[in-house]
């Protein structure tokens, strides 16, 4: 059931998670939303990667935007100090191959037979690399591992798959980044120091359809001071130790290199930590492209830097704003960024704020823009504002760039015109452009949806994802077709992605204030979830039932992160276990991730069911009931705006189930022939179910987050 990743990939993920339980639950969060690899989703507006595809980022080394530059073809230097080991690390774990020219034809295969997929490949796609990270003292960039010169490394653990033996997912060829000091020692993984951090700062670090996105819960986006248990004991981890590190060794680029080094890409993504090299000078350090996220003085809302936690201006801040504060606004930095570069500076609003934003919108073009759905178009002074022309004088944040050779074809134009070629189709136009918590850019046109994976692993979740739709074609419930799934030539670099068929509607998402179209919607999806492929009902043993639930009590037990949730965890598995002993039911083909955002209705918001997307945490046999308690519970937490803790607790008592939940459920089970007692085991165990299901498609489990979203302690 869960993909091995490579030893490297592991030492990776538990170095994080170590570091993420020994600092306070506030810097943990705000550090998730900053290491967002999606952040890099914006650069798809800008022209492929071109020349020696060198690129220099300027920010927080802790950002997910190095990774995800990675993907879009780049070979990343990044440049900050204090944090410079975390960047090495992790260009370690996340490091992609250079296409060797093998890749496309095996990737074309295994999009259309997943089964001839062959783990023993890397990863396909990217052409780039974490190059290495900036030490002007030595001038010294090691080559990393699979570059000449590169040591070589263990190949990567085989992994295993569970969808007809026909999926295999494999994980990317993992290589070392390093700088060394100069005392000549190279940092390493053995040797990390998680204490070469940076402070977290508003101005320094920032705060949707894809797998393993984070639950929404008080884990990810509300402050908390809690710290983890003290006592080393099953379900904690003991924090590595803090050793001091010796800043004098890595030095910022300074003029002098400057002389010398030059890139085809300066981004930088934060002024406050850049600002040692001025706008100027990035400009002299770049061949072509010059590109930066910055703030609008006059937006009307800005991130705190936690996820989903926006703060409105007031009508005093705007006025300051407008009066003192005229040479930071976007008028006035495209006309500096024109006149350094010699050429026309473009701009794209990067909504709601450049720390934790959801769509890329080109207002200038036209496309791509924002989604709006029913709820959107009842806020009329949004809707009024957009008519005015006022969207690109209210955001709040931008990316801003200009090429100095005059480029202006976009790499997204470029995917979209090979993806048209390839699949002998006509050219379609993007209509929406996201970022996605699943650290992906999602790409909507009028026929197709793009994916374009920014972060770990990304080609198992893709051939799990069309896997499953391949196995699911002759079903009756609805589902995306599968069109391509490998990488697309843009410029100089082939870009990995998967296209599939768009089902036309709207996320389930937006019928929140709509009773009788939920009520719709929950009835045909319980008709439909129960035609799924099933086995014979078989009465569970006491070890069927440990094989069934055990494994998923474990993955959330060992990453739980304290002492007194781990002992509640083995007490509620040993119930759950015994409750569901003695039980006659079926294993059933299960979604695993069916909140409402993955559920397409009718335009209309009618509750017509139009189709089920994003099939990449499928389970061939799974627990029955599941996939609907879990549709059900998380509508019911947006709708009533209710935590997920209180959702839990209520949906235990079935008396507590409104009417439609309760029709449903009840219909689902006449259809399966299910026991009455097998509601109340799923009940039970729900977290776990939930639970497992994200820690196997993280990169990294999030600190305390079962103990906090639940209450489970």
């Amino acid at each position: 059931m869960t993909l091995e990743p490579s030893l490297l990939e592991r030492n990776w993920r538990r170095s994080i998670e170590d570091y993420l339980l020994s600092i306070p639950g506030e810097e943990s969060a705000r550090l998730i939303q900053l290491m967002r690899e999606s952040r890099a989703a914006w650069v798809l507006m800008l022209p492929p990667a071109s020349g020696a595809r060198r690129a220099l980022f300027l920010g927080d080394a802790r950002s997910g935007t190095p990774a995800g530059l990675v993907r879009l073809g780049w070979r990343v230097t990044v440049q900050d100090p204090t944090t410079r080991e975390f960047a090495i690390h992790r260009g370690a774990a996340t490091r992609a191959p250079v296409d060797d020219g093998t890749q496309a034809n095996e990737s074309t295969a295994a999009a259309s037979d997943p089964g001839k997929s062959d783990p023993s490949k890397s990863d396909l796609g990217a052409s780039g690399s974490i190059l290495a990270v900036e030490s002007a003292t030595t001038g010294f960039e090691a080559p990393a591992q699979n570059e000449p010169g590169g040591e070589p490394i263990p190949p990567p653990v085989d992994p295993a798959s569970d969808l007809n033996q026909a999926s295999s997912a494999t994980p990317p060829d993992v290589a070392t980044t390093s700088t060394r000091n100069s005392k000549g020692a190279t940092p390493s993984q053995s040797t990390f120091d998680w204490s070469a951090k940076a402070p977290m700062s508003d101005e320094a670090n920032g705060p949707t359809s894809d797998t393993a996105s984070e639950p929404t819960s008080e884990a990810a986006s509300v402050p908390s001071n809690e710290l983890p248990g003290e006592a080393a004991a099953p379900g904690t981890r003991r924090p590595p130790p803090i050793h001091p590190v010796d800043r004098a060794e890595s030095a910022l680029v300074s003029e002098k290199s400057a002389e010398t080094d030059s890139f085809d890409l300066v981004l930088i993504e934060d002024d406050s930590l850049a600002s040692p090299i001025s706008l100027p000078m990035a400009v002299s350090l770049s061949n072509d492209l010059i590109a930066l996220t910055v703030d609008n003085p006059l937006g009307y809302k800005r991130s705190s830097g936690y996820r989903a936690d926006f703060k409105r201006a007031t009508p005093t801040a705007l006025g300051h704003a407008w009066l003192h504060e005229r040479d930071q606004l976007l008028p006035a930095r495209r006309q500096r960024l024109s006149s350094l570069s010699g050429q026309p500076a473009r701009a794209v609003a990067l909504y709601p704020d450049r720390r934790d934003f959801a769509h890329v919108v080109d207002w200038e073009r036209g496309a791509p823009d924002l989604t709006l759905g029913p709820a959107e178009r009842k806020n009329g002074l949004k809707l009024l504002g957009r008519k005015l022309g006022l969207f690109p004088v209210l955001a709040p944040s931008f990316g801003l760039w200009s090429s100095k050779l005059g480029s202006t074809q976009t790499l997204l134009d470029a995917l979209l015109d090979g993806i048209a070629k390839h699949l002998g189709a006509e050219r379609q136009r993007p209509l929406h452009l996201v970022a996605t918590r699943g650290n992906s850019a999602l790409v909507l046109t009028r026929d197709w949806v793009v994916r374009i994976p920014l972060g770990h692993r990304p080609n198992a979740a893709m051939q799990q994802n069309a896997a499953g739709l391949l196995a699911l074609q002759a079903l009756d419930l609805p589902t995306p077709e599968p069109l391509y799934l490998g990488p697309i030539r843009a410029g100089q670099v082939d870009v990995l992605l998967s296209v599939e068929s768009r089902i036309p509607g709207l996320g389930a998402g937006q019928l929140v204030d709509k009773p009788k179209a939920v009520a719709r919607l929950a009835a045909t999806l319980a008709t439909r979830l129960a035609a799924l492929p099933r086995t014979p009902a078989q009465t569970l043993d006491a070890n069927a039932a440990h094989t069934l639930f055990a494994p998923r009590f474990q993955a959330v037990k060992e990453r739980c992160g304290d002492a007194a949730t781990a002992a509640a965890l083995d007490h509620m598995q040993a119930e759950t276990i015994a409750r569901a002993t003695g039980l006659t039911l079926p294993l059933i083909a299960c979604h695993r991730d069916l909140r409402p955002k993955h559920v397409i209705i009718d335009e209309q918001g009618r509750g017509e069911l139009m189709g089920v997307v994003d099939w990449s945490c499928l389970e061939q046999t799974g627990p029955p009931l599941y996939d609907l308690f879990h549709f059900l519970a998380q509508e019911r937490t947006a709708r009533k705006e209710w935590n997920a803790s209180r959702v839990w607790h209520a949906f235990q008592d079935r008396n507590q189930l409104e009417p439609h939940e309760q029709s449903a459920i009840a219909h689902y089970e006449a259809a399966l022939g299910l026991p009455p007692e097998w509601y109340g085991v799923i009940a039970g165990a729900y977290p776990v179910l939930f639970g497992a299901m994200a820690e196997e498609h993280w990169d990294f489990s999030r600190p305390l987050w079962i103990k906090r979203m639940f209450g489970i302690e």
